[in-house]
Order: C-alpha cells, then structure tokens, then sequence
C-alpha cells in the first residue's frame, strides 16, 4: 500500500490492491519530490495526482508540447523556460500544478542547485491513515513543509506550512487542478465536486480560518491561462482549477480538506497550527460525527498522528 522511494522522490500511497474485481475501485495518490535535473523538470515542487472513489480527482497539466524556442538572455529563458508556446509555457507553470504558489511565480529551475529528493518521513497509522512529510526551500530563503494524509475513499488532507527566513510578507495561493470529468462549485467558502464516474460528493473546506477561497476558474485565458491541461501531445483543453489564498503574511499555513459525503463543517475556533507548523490540531464534523486529528512532527524522530471520531 506504500511505494516510497526516498532517494528517487517518488511516494506512492494506495488502498489494498483487489483480490478481485476491477481496479476503479482503488484509491490512488502519487507525489512527485524530486529535483535531480533541469532536464524534463517543470515547476512543479512537491505536485500530486489522487485517484479515488471510481475517478480521477486531482491530475497533472500534461506536457503539450515542445514548439518554439525562447532566446537566450530573454526572461523566459532565465526562468527556465526552454519552449515559448504560451500553452507550454502554461503546463510547466506552478500554477498549473498542486502545489503552492507564491507571489505568482514559478518555482526557480534554472541556475537552481538540484537537490534531490525532498522526502523525509512517511508511513501508516494504525487506523489505516498513511502520510508522506516533504521539505524543499524556494527563492533561496523560504521554506516548504508539506503533509499529505490519506484515509483511502474517505478523505485526503494537504497540510502546508511555509516560511521566509527573511521574515518579509509574501502573497500564497494554494493550488489544485481537478480532473475535467468532475464539475467544480463553490458555495459559501467550500467547493464541492461531484462527475458521472464519481461515486459519493467530494466537499473542499480549509480547516483554517483566514483563508480565501476563489472562484473555480476553467479554461480561463486573461489575465493569464488557468484551468487548462494536455491530455496528450499538442492537446489543450480546459478543466477547472481552484486556489486557497493568504495573502500579505510572513508565514502561510494551510490544512485543506478533500471529503466524501453529504457535508463537511470546519471547526476553526479548534483547529489550529503553532508558529513552527509541527503541532497540529485540526477539527471537523460529518453526519458520522466530529473529526479531530492531532498531528506533532518534531525536527527528529518519528511523527505521530492521532485521529479519532466521536
């Protein structure tokens, strides 16, 4: 069920394989945390895609294709940008992944020392919870702490804490780009997706207060491209892409919630994260009744997860 590969910067976490019957029923996320060269490398720090529930949920750009050439010496080109197809430049884009952007621009390939696989802890609780921990800085000076925690076609949990060094206040969007089968809406300050393949509602709250949530965008073109992707080669077409924001902070942190069910209620008054981002309390209701996850992830040692529902 975990496929870690702490030197490559590969996790994969899944539910039990079939004993038998069809693979659509499997729960699915893979995350990409490697940095080992500029070749083929996108924009794209500690991205994931998650299957579950009978459909894709959350999925990557794609690559369209390799058209044009940017000019040495041009700012695309110091970007990292080899290819200067607008649509290109799109897929290898931060924002076209899930992931967090901060102050709108992409994350430094070019003149960036690789740094491997950022991986650091990973396992499964004895409740069936499995989490991946990641780590990678940015800009030289800030830092990215990153949770994934799955409960395989229950829920899946993105916890982000970032921090720069320099203490200066900076502008964070949250990212995620849904498969273009699902049909994305917000209402009040959740989404809600729910597709032909998908079999239960999928709710979409921040377990934090001061986060906002944007509109869906799908196939925007102005002021930027947003809520494309490229299912194959010189293919683009439009999906929807949504943003948790904090804007104007020195430090960001964010615990976004992907649930299936009827209804999912955050409890802001009880969740909560310290300076660091390693306590963690978080808590939230369903018609099964109310969640509470307790995460602690020291500087050494293991990290614990404590999760219960009364």
């Amino acid at each position: 069920r975990l496929g870690v590969f702490p030197k490559s910067g590969l996790a994969v976490l899944r539910s039990a394989w079939p004993s038998e019957g069809s693979f659509t029923t499997a729960s699915y996320l893979a995350q990409q945390c490697a940095f080992h060269s500029r070749s083929h490398k996108q924009a794209d720090d500690l991205s994931f895609i998650w299957y579950d529930r009978g459909s894709e949920i959350l999925i990557d750009a794609g690559r369209f294709s390799y058209l044009g050439r940017t000019k040495p010496g041009s700012e695309l080109h110091a970007q990292g940008f080899w290819y200067s197809d607008p649509r290109r430049i799109y897929v290898e884009s931060t924002r076209a992944h899930n992931t967090v952007e901060i102050d709108g621009r992409d994350f430094e390939r070019k003149g960036r020392k690789p740094f491997g696989s950022a991986i650091e802890r990973w396992g499964e609780t004895r409740d069936g919870l499995q989490f991946v921990e990641t780590h990678v800085r940015h800009f030289k000076t800030m830092h990215h702490a990153r949770v994934l925690i799955v409960k395989p076609h229950g829920w899946l949990l993105v916890f982000d804490w970032l921090w720069d060094n320099l203490e200066a206040k900076h502008d964070y969007r949250q990212r995620f780009l849904f498969a273009p089968t699902l049909e994305v809406k917000k209402e009040n300050s959740a989404l809600h997706a729910s597709g032909a393949a998908l079999d239960a509602r999928l709710n979409v709250v921040s377990l934090l207060a001061g986060v906002e949530v944007q509109d869906p965008a799908r196939g925007q073109e102005e002021p930027q491209l947003l809520g494309w992707w490229s299912p194959s080669a010189n293919a683009f077409e439009p999906t929807t892409a949504v943003s948790f924001d904090r804007t104007a902070v020195r430090s960001a942190r964010f615990a976004t919630l992907f649930s299936f069910g009827d209804e999912v209620t955050p409890d802001h008054e009880s969740s909560r994260v310290n300076s660091s981002g390693r306590d963690v309390r978080l808590q939230w209701s369903e018609s099964d009744g109310t969640h509470t996850l307790r995460m602690q992830r020291p500087e050494d040692g293991e990290i614990t997860i404590d999760y219960r529902v009364e």
